[in-house]
């Protein structure tokens, strides 16, 4: 059996990835307002519980020379 959802309100989670929020914020704003701690995989598996597809994030690394 799964463990209970730490999830407070569906409906605001589901508001933050319209909103196109990252994970590191989602957390962030989970422990300032709700004094709980979620992990990158917690929202991962929101995510895909609810389908919601992925998207792909990146970060531009430039490289000087060689």
């Amino acid at each position: 059996m799964a463990p209970p959802s730490k999830i407070v309100s569906e409906q605001e989670v589901l508001a933050w990835f319209v909103e196109g929020r990252t994970y590191r914020w989602m957390s962030g704003e989970y422990l300032r307002k709700y004094d709980i701690v979620m992990t990158g995989s917690s929202w991962s598996y929101f995510r895909e519980k609810h389908g919601i597809t992925r998207r792909l994030v990146r970060t531009t690394i430039s490289f000087r020379g060689r």
